[in-house]
Order: structure tokens, then C-alpha cells, then sequence
């Protein structure tokens, strides 16, 4: 790829980044605003309702020991408790997060041990997983091309393509729209907080926002984890295809351009050559 062809995606990359942030903080600020003041407001009412046993001081040092612990996956008072994190289901599950690089953020090691682990673990299963997400893309993605490449009619090419377009948007639904609706049953999610979280999830965002199986009940927890692990992996692999498809067919366009640039540009001055040649 030409220097200059790198050169203009950069820039059309940042300007896509950009234009994003704007657009995120358009929609986003306004509500941030709104919940800190909220927050603010409750806070001054119950100082102004118990201020004869507790200082604002001492009501900040309260609120952010549990924030602390909240923030570490844990909330628990004399009527409520937050269900484990590091049972093993839960810990394998996070396992998966690491190595498939989805980070959810809803969960991470807090010990000086468990970060030292957690480095030296992604090292080695970050690789690991993603040569093993290519092999089963490449296993995909051969079930498109032996449709796709299939003998058609005159039109063969416009056929082979639309064949490949149904293909794909169909197994993107199958791997979408499908767990989001089990999603919708088995989560306290609406069906549009599911689907959200089946893009985030599989493009490798994993804000941490909507996480499976966070809450599940502990009789079939482990099970429910194996089978949302065994979907990702699916369609982490497909998804994965897909991008590097698209990705190979704009690097093709791209370099015959450059192509067709440099004949159109090498035609001219081989033409003024042989002039010169023959004069």
C-alpha cells in the first residue's frame, strides 16, 4: 500500500473518531450532568436530615469504601448480597474475557497476584486464542467460498456475490438476533439492551455494561457460562471472517487503483521515450 493510501486512511480514521466523539458526548453528557446533580441533591437531603449524627466528612469516607467495593464486584449489607465473582464458573468466565480480549470490565484481579498472573496469562492465551479463532474462521469461511463459487448462470459474478451477502447477513442474524432473544428471557434486559449486548460483545468492545451470566442462578450458573462461552467463540470467529473479507477486498480495491495510477502515469512518459527514441 503507497504511503499516501496510509496516509489518507489515517486521517479518515481520525476524523471517523472525531466525529464520534462528538456525537457520543452530544448524547451522553447531558444525562451525565443530570445524574450528578441527582446524586448531589440526595446526598445534601440526607446530610440536611441527620446532621446531628453525621458530618459530611464522614459520610464521604462511607460512600467511597463502598464505592471502592462496589467497584470490585462486591456489595453486600444485612439484606443483600452480590453474588460471588471468583467461583470458578465466574473465574473461567473471566478467562475467556482476557484471552479473547473482550475485557467486560465488570471484573478484574485486585490482588497484586492476580495482576501479575493476569499479564503473564494474556501473553500466552491472547495468541493462543486468536490462531485459534483464525483456524475456525478459515473453517467458516470456506462453508462461503464453496457457495459462493459455485458454478451460476451468464450472471455468475452478480450471483456468487448476492449468494455471499444472504449468506453472511443470515449467520450474523443466527448469531445476533437469536441470543439476544434468549438473552431477553434469561437476563433482566429488554430486547434492544440484549442485541446491544450481543454487537458489544462480539466486535470485542466489552464496555462491561451488560454482562451474561453475571447473575445467574448457582444451580445451572456453570452451564449457562459454557454455553454463552461456546457462542462467543462462534461468533467472535465469524465475525472475525467477516471483517477480514471486508478488510482483503478494500486492501484489493486499493492496491489495483494504485495499480491503474501508476500505468496511467507510466504511459505518458513512455510514450515522450520512444518519440525521443525514434527522433
Amino acid at each position: 500500500m503507497e504511503r499516501s493510501t496510509v496516509c489518507l486512511l489515517c486521517v479518515v480514521n481520525l476524523m471517523y473518531v472525531c466525529i464520534g466523539a462528538a456525537i457520543f458526548m452530544t448524547l451522553e453528557s447531558e444525562n451525565e450532568k443530570t445524574t450528578s446533580s441527582d446524586i448531589l441533591s440526595t446526598v445534601n437531603a440526607f446530610l440536611a436530615n441527620h446532621t446531628d449524627c453525621l458530618s459530611n466528612k464522614e459520610l464521604q469516607t462511607f460512600l467511597h469504601k463502598v464505592l471502592s467495593a462496589y467497584q470490585n464486584g462486591v456489595f453486600t449489607t444485612n439484606e443483600t448480597k452480590s453474588a460471588t465473582q471468583w467461583d470458578y464458573p465466574s473465574s473461567w468466565f473471566f478467562a475467556m474475557t482476557v484471552t479473547t480480549t473482550i475485557g467486560y470490565g465488570n471484573q478484574s484481579p485486585v490482588t497484586g497476584g492476580g495482576r501479575t498472573f493476569c499479564v503473564f496469562y494474556a501473553l500466552l492465551g491472547i495468541p493462543l486464542t486468536g490462531i485459534m479463532l483464525l483456524g475456525l474462521g478459515e473453517k467458516l469461511k470456506f462453508i462461503v467460498y464453496s457457495i459462493q463459487n459455485r458454478k451460476c448462470t451468464k450472471y455468475e459474478k452478480t450471483e456468487s456475490l448476492v449468494k455471499h451477502i444472504v449468506l453472511n447477513v443470515f449467520i450474523v442474524g443466527l448469531l445476533t438476533f437469536l441470543p439476544a432473544l434468549v438473552f431477553h428471557h434469561t437476563e433482566d434486559w429488554t430486547y434492544w439492551e440484549s442485541l446491544y449486548y450481543c454487537f458489544i460483545t462480539l466486535f470485542t468492545i466489552g464496555f462491561g455494561d451488560f454482562v451474561a451470566a453475571s447473575n445467574a442462578e448457582q444451580n445451572y450458573k456453570a452451564l449457562y457460562k459454557v454455553l454463552v462461552n461456546i457462542w462467543i467463540y462462534i461468533g467472535l470467529a465469524w465475525f472475525t471472517t467477516i471483517i477480514s473479507y471486508i478488510s482483503d477486498k478494500y486492501t484489493e480495491s486499493i492496491e489495483k487503483r494504485e495499480e491503474k495510477y501508476k500505468i496511467s502515469n507510466a504511459l505518458p512518459i513512455a510514450e515522450k521515450s520512444l518519440k525521443t527514441g525514434i527522433k
